[in-house]
């Protein structure tokens, strides 16, 4: 009797530990055996709504746009359809169930397709001249006129960037999947979009267009000074990128947030005290970064424009290489500052 009210007792004492193991136990069988967010999976026939309704939201467009353009004395004018939509890179998009009761989708990057009509009479010259005042050639090769309608595609390009049809086509997109989702499965939707305005690649025929538009450079000023702006230290090629993406348009603007300091200096006080233009004033930044102890006390020492012949004992004592990369916009002076 008293070995059966031994075992009771010892059973008493241990049963809150015995529930506690089998409550673990429980616990961790339900965690190991229940897949997690990551491994959670939606069953392919809504993965494909979701792919439809991206390609739903797609915005095509059909624009005639003018052709204007130079070489030296000639000029040419001309006009043109381009045709393209805004669609999405269907591949690229991430859906997944974050809980039973969330589901997210990260929209993906979108495609800007810009081709020429084929259509009858899209394509028209309008008028080709000389200005000189002596009689030359108004006559253009096929490689220019090619050119030309290159130089027109990457504008229109980027105004569909700076105009907001990008914005709008994603932002349309993120709604029509919040929406439709939520109504085929009844859960939460949470729609993140990295690039609400989209993501324009930067390259160097976009860089010299910029020059071209924003700071009316002749197209042989601002190949050169592409060149330079190219060779750039990789901290200001984001800076670059960013104004190429966004000028002429109200998404750009120089704030102290968006300022750049390096040595004492920030792009601001470069584009006051000397009087410069952005792109200007991240290659004498550059040249700041580069070559400090050379340049920043011939700098402290002068409030004139670099860039312009108005300084020439200036640009006679900076290095050669600082003088070159300044003399690729001293021709273009006028248009650049006026």
């Amino acid at each position: 009797m008293s070995l059966l009210k031994y075992i009771l007792r010892i059973f008493r004492l241990a049963f809150p530990a015995i529930i506690i193991l089998t409550a673990l136990a429980a616990l961790f069988f339900w965690f190991s055996s229940s897949p997690s967010p990551s491994r959670l999976k939606l069953d392919k026939p809504v993965i494909k709504e979701v792919k439809s309704m991206c390609q739903l939201s797609s915005i095509d467009f059909y624009n005639k746009v003018p052709i204007k353009d130079s070489i030296g004395n000639r000029h040419f004018m001309a006009s043109t359809i381009l045709k393209g939509s805004i669609s999405f890179d269907l591949e690229k998009l991430q859906l997944f169930l974050s809980s039973d009761t969330l589901i997210t989708v990260t929209l993906p990057p979108e495609i800007v397709d810009i081709y020429e009509s084929e259509d009858p009479d899209a394509y028209k010259i309008i008028h080709t001249f000389n200005s000189s005042i002596l009689w030359g050639s108004s006559r253009f090769t096929n490689a220019e006129v090619n050119e030309f309608k290159q130089t027109t595609k990457v504008r229109f390009l980027k105004s569909v960037y700076t105009k907001g049809d990008v914005r709008r086509a994603r932002s349309q997109a993120a709604l029509n999947i919040r929406s439709m989702l939520s109504a085929l499965t009844g859960k939460s939707v949470v729609v993140n979009d990295t690039t609400p305005n989209g993501f324009l690649p930067v390259d160097r025929n976009l860089i010299i267009l910029s020059l071209r538009d924003e700071c009316n450079l002749p197209r042989e000023d601002a190949t050169a000074t592409a060149t330079a702006l190219l060779a750039l230290s990789d901290s200001l090629i984001p800076l670059l990128h960013n104004w190429v993406r966004f000028s002429g348009s109200k998404d750009w603007s120089l704030t102290p947030e968006t300022d750049f300091y390096s040595h004492g200096f920030s792009l601001h006080s470069l584009l006051t005290r000397y009087h410069l233009s952005y792109p200007q004033a991240l290659i004498l930044m550059d040249r700041i970064i580069k070559s400090p102890q050379e340049v920043i006390p011939l700098l402290q020492s002068s409030t004139s424009n670099p860039f312009l012949p108005s300084s020439p004992s200036l640009l006679d004592k900076l290095s050669s290489t600082l003088a070159n990369t300044f003399s690729l916009l001293r021709r273009a002076r006028q248009s650049i500052f006026d």
